[in-house]
């Protein structure tokens, strides 16, 4: 689930990763064929929206008016799973973290893209309550989540 972990009392946390955007387009669509400029994406082309559970689904919208932009949002999903078939069937774009995005870069059907501006990154964190700090199962557990996620960093940088 996602959430910000800093609202969080009684929870430790670690970052894990730092992940930048990248933007999934139908293969056919103006901005899949290099055809329009990043403004007038922006602008003018329809976005799926993600709106995962919990506080962080204002990111987004939050990196962009930063940069004095909007998009217009035609449909809001709650998964990532939902956005390849929605892009598959319309010419709209998704916003994506890049490790969605290199997921789908398998799907002939879309074009996955650099965002059409720069958004940032997003941390990924991993939190657990306090009294497992010390915790040897609980160690060992964040020891191998902490080793998945340099792994990770490794091989998308």
């Amino acid at each position: 689930m996602l959430f910000n972990l800093s609202d969080c009392g009684n929870v430790d946390k670690r970052a894990l990763l730092h992940i930048r955007f990248k933007t999934a387009a139908y293969l056919n669509c103006a901005y899949a064929l290099g055809k329009a400029s990043c403004k007038f994406i922006i602008n003018t082309v329809l976005y799926v929206n993600v709106l995962p559970p919990g506080k962080l689904r204002a990111g987004l919208f939050q990196a962009l008016e930063q940069q004095h932009l909007k998009r217009e949002v035609a449909v809001s999903v709650t998964h990532f799973l939902a956005v390849p078939e929605m892009l598959a069937v319309t010419d709209y774009c998704a916003t994506l973290p890049k490790l969605i995005g290199k997921s789908l870069e398998r799907d002939p059907r879309l074009k996955i893209l650099p965002a059409p501006v720069d958004l940032g990154t997003f941390p990924v964190q991993m939190g657990w309550h306090v009294r497992y700090r010390h915790d040897p199962a609980h160690k060992w557990l964040r020891s191998m989540i902490d080793a998945l996620a340099k792994e990770i960093t490794s091989k998308t940088e």
